[in-house]
């Protein structure tokens, strides 16, 4: 199985995704609560964050997409999900 596929089903704990964005954890939410990072996701007790959305994020960025591009990225990857932004 290639590497893309397999990220596809890790799920990252919030430390890992401060460390790959580069944000504190205010920061994260506050990108969150503007639509820039997409809202983790339940899993039990934990909140958890497909690996695979924060890659698109960053490779977003990296490429130089603006915050309503990155916005629509956002939208994009809670509707593949089947939540809302505010129910991921």
């Amino acid at each position: 199985m290639s590497e893309a596929i397999e990220s596809d089903y890790v799920l990252w704990r919030e430390t890992r995704v401060g460390e790959v964005t580069g944000w504190k954890a205010t920061s994260r939410w506050s990108k969150r609560k503007e639509g820039l990072l997409p809202m983790p996701i339940k899993v039990g007790e934990l909140a958890m964050t497909p690996a695979h959305e924060v890659i698109k994020i960053n490779r977003a960025r990296i490429a130089g997409a603006s915050d309503d591009e990155v916005r629509a990225l956002v939208k994009q990857l809670h509707a593949a999900l089947g939540c809302t932004d505010s129910t991921a």
